[in-house]
């Protein structure tokens, strides 16, 4: 497993081991502006079906996840998968002024 450290309660996780986390995982990660969430518990329940998600498992979904325009209720429901922030990205998790407002935990 690679090398994870803590920013703000968050745990940061490296590229390598993100990518490791694809569709055949036993857990599932996706990436959506930063923010590394885990999809297996989720999956079924995503209105968009599964497919989906793991379509983007261990890559990154900002583009779609922003073309679909989810609810506010969808994003927070989002915030309670969130397992880490992709090394690179810690300026996000706090910072409402990064990417027009894409903040990870705000």
């Amino acid at each position: 497993m690679a090398e994870q450290t803590t920013t703000s309660n968050v745990t940061v996780i490296s590229k390598v081991e993100f990518e490791q986390h694809g569709e055949t995982h036993k857990d599932p990660w996706i990436m959506v502006n930063g923010g590394i969430y885990a999809i297996k518990d989720y999956q079924f329940e995503h209105p968009g079906g599964s497919d989906i998600l793991l379509d983007f498992a261990g890559r990154d979904a900002t583009k779609s996840f922003e073309s679909i325009g989810h609810s506010e209720s969808a994003i927070q429901e989002m915030r309670k998968l969130l397992v880490g922030v992709l090394e690179g990205h810690e300026d996000k998790l706090n910072n409402k002024s990064v990417e027009g407002g894409n903040c990870i935990i705000c």
